[in-house]
This record gives structure tokens, C-alpha cells and sequence, in this order.
């Protein structure tokens, strides 16, 4: 049974607008990029597709209360959404199902470090640059230029009527310290 969830929230809310993940999906998805390296002791194939067992996938969340039925419809929507890549081995006795993470979720999790890594550096023309390079996510975005989601306010479709941090801010309790008439608001 796993123990121990990671996600990152920001790639995963890129596909959050399109009805593709919803917590269970995005629990599922922790597991599918866990288990989605090459170090691991489980069985890839040379493209990087990793075989995970149905079952073995609900054995390690049993708390989602769900059947293989419903995850395998679960992860063929993740698959049709293009979150992950998925393919389907005949063998003897039947088939396996492969799975790895999508190229576009891999580049979205690279975009979002060096976005992290610019906003701690304060580089506002490199974040602006970057925004102008994010990758596209069929059905949440459209291909024109996506901006920082501070300029132009209310142009990116999440920003609407969301203001600048610094506009309408309370004043400093030091300003007019000189006009009587003004009411210090500390």
C-alpha cells in the first residue's frame, strides 16, 4: 500500500480545466509518475513504458474505493487528455497495459522548476519570457500568447477582476504622517 502521495499541484491544475483530473485521477497520476522511472525494479519496455498490473495499481490505494473497470476508463481519459501515454502488449495469455507520463506532462513539470526557479531570482523579464514559452494543453489554453498573470490584467482567462497585489494597498502607517486630517489606520 503507498503511503506517501506526491503531486505537483501546478501540472496537474494545467489539466484541471479540461475535466481530465479530479482527486482520485490525481492520486492515480502520483502513482503512474512514481512508478514511471527507469531506477525502479519494475518491468520497461525500451521505449520507457512501464507495465503496472491493474490490481497492483489498486492494491497500493485501496481507500479510492474503485474497480479496475472504472481505472481502466480513469486512465484511458488521462490518456485521451495527453497527460500520459499508454499502450497495450499482447502476450500469450492475454495483454499487459503500459504506461509512462506524456511528453507534454514531462515538459510542463521542466516549464513550472525554471518558472520557480526565475521568481526566486526576481528575473521579470525572464518569467515574462517564459510565459510567452509555455507549453500548450489541448482544450485549456488557446495558442495565442499566454501573458505574466499580472499584466494585462484580466486578459489571461483565470485572471478575471484578479488585481495586482500592490493596487488598492493600504498606505504605510507613516505616510501624511504630517496632515492632521488623515486617519492612521494602525
Amino acid at each position: 500500500m503507498e503511503y506517501n502521495i506526491l503531486l505537483n499541484s501546478q501540472v496537474i491544475n494545467e489539466w484541471a480545466d479540461t475535466g481530465a483530473i479530479d482527486p482520485t485521477n490525481a492520486i492515480l497520476l502520483s502513482l503512474l509518475a512514481k512508478y514511471d522511472n527507469p531506477h525502479n525494479k519494475l518491468e520497461h519496455d525500451k521505449e520507457g513504458y512501464v507495465w503496472l498490473n491493474l490490481s497492483y495499481i489498486l492494491d497500493q490505494v485501496p481507500w479510492l474505493g474503485i474497480n479496475e473497470r472504472t481505472l481502466g476508463k480513469r486512465l484511458k481519459k488521462m490518456a485521451d487528455s495527453g497527460i500520459i501515454d499508454r499502450r497495450q502488449k499482447k502476450i500469450q495469455s492475454g495483454s499487459k497495459l503500459y504506461f509512462k507520463m506524456s511528453d507534454l506532462y514531462r515538459q510542463m513539470e521542466v516549464w513550472y522548476d525554471e518558472l520557480h526557479s526565475l521568481e526566486i531570482s526576481g528575473d521579470i523579464k525572464g518569467i515574462e519570457q517564459h510565459y510567452r514559452e509555455k507549453p500548450v494543453i489541448n482544450g485549456s489554453e488557446t495558442d495565442e500568447k499566454v501573458s505574466h498573470p499580472h499584466e494585462n490584467a484580466g486578459a489571461h482567462p483565470h485572471e478575471n477582476a484578479v488585481p495586482h497585489p500592490h493596487e488598492n494597498a493600504v498606505p504605510h502607517p507613516h505616510e501624511n504622517a504630517g496632515d492632521p486630517y488623515t486617519i492612521n489606520p494602525y
